[in-house]
């Protein structure tokens, strides 16, 4: 009898409250007899808190239809989380933070961007990775990092030791090792590659398993999917070969362009430009050896020397158009400005300045 008749009591007086409240258009105070005009609820104490409804981050996030401006306490997380009527929101902890326009009284020995504990530090850009730097460092382990755009993006912790830097960079690497590549598209597609140098825009963009390449300059090894140690030096060299070879050296414009032979020597503009199985050749000087398809053990050294040759074999020039005219001469030795210049035969030697001219 004693129960009901002091929950009687409180009903009255909660009843009583609500409409005084709707009679005055005042608040509620609770031990505050003036409410503060602003607010429909003044709870005073100096001894005692709010106590918000409590409860994980699932119940959070299951709750229908939450209101804007639903306030609870998550105790998974444990932080407080309003609704803004969209998502749900942290309440901030009163920390000051990093400002979007700008920070001002930092300390370089002081204030950083990045982790206090061993996590790794990940930059986004639309929610894709866009930045990343290691926490991981030990023997085959770690050490990577990546900027760019998607740079990295399906790296694991099996691949280790990479640098990455540019615009969808190393994206599909996974196991790859020991891998650097500086620029847009650089070693896009490489999976398992390993011990790879790519500088310049779509430098071994295609590359899924080479190693040990070094390609510098935009568009070297483009399209090269497979190739052992080659080095490549300028704009679009190797860039049109699909299978390089193995143990190639070229440097300068379109240099061993469509090559597929193996251990071939060119330095200079359009030097072996054509070659494709020919191996073993060594060409120095602009156009040298140019149109050699499958020629092989040639040696070129002059402006346009061996400029013709297609198929000979084991023919030496050394000189501005030496041998010039030759297409599957074989045995040749021509040594001087233009020797040689319209040979197209084998076994045939000259030494001097136009020697053997016509």
């Amino acid at each position: 009898m004693k129960v009901n008749k002091l929950f009687s009591i409180g009903m009255v007086i909660v009843i009583f409250c609500f409409e005084f409240y709707r009679a005055n258009g005042q608040g509620i105070g609770v031990n505050n007899p003036t409410p503060d005009a602003s607010s429909i609820l003044d709870v005073t104490s100096t001894d005692k808190g709010l106590l918000t409804p409590r409860m994980t981050t699932a119940q959070r996030i299951a709750i229908i239809a939450p209101a804007t401006g639903l306030l609870v306490y998550d105790i998974t997380l444990k932080a407080f989380y309003y609704y803004d009527g969209l998502i749900w929101k942290a309440v901030a902890s009163g920390l000051s933070g990093w400002s979007i326009t700008g920070n001002s009284g930092t300390s370089s020995l002081l204030n950083y961007l990045g982790t206090s504990d061993n996590q790794a530090l990940v930059f986004k850009v639309n929610n894709l990775l866009s930045g990343f730097i290691d926490n991981q460092d030990g023997l085959y382990l770690g050490r990577n990092t990546f900027f760019g755009k998607e740079a990295g993006l399906n790296h694991t912790t099996d691949g280790y030791e990479n640098t990455f830097v540019g615009f969808r960079s190393g994206l599909a690497n996974t196991l790859g090792d020991f891998n650097t590549a500086v620029g847009s598209y650089t070693l896009l597609n490489l999976t398992t590659g390993y011990s790879n140098l790519a500088l310049g825009a779509q430098a071994m963009m295609n590359a899924t398993s080479s190693f040990q390449n070094c390609a510098v300059g935009i568009g070297a090894l483009t399209n090269a999917t497979t190739g052992y140690h080659n080095q490549a030096f300028g704009y679009h060299v190797m860039f049109a070969t699909v299978t390089p070879g193995l143990g190639n050296h070229a440097f300068g414009f379109e240099v061993l362009l469509n090559n597929s032979g193996n251990y071939n020597s060119a330095f200079g503009q359009t030097a072996l430009r054509l070659n494709t199985l020919g191996n073993l050749n060594c060409a120095f000087g602009s156009s040298a050896l140019y149109n050699n398809t499958s020629g092989s053990n040639n040696v070129a050294v002059g402006e346009l020397s061996l400029v013709n040759n297609t198929t000979g074999s084991n023919n030496v020039a050394l000189g501005f158009r030496a041998a010039y005219s030759g297409v599957a001469a074989g045995r040749i030795i021509a040594i001087g400005d233009s020797a040689l210049f319209a040979n197209t035969t084998n076994l045939n030697m000259a030494v001097k300045s136009r020697a053997l001219l016509k």
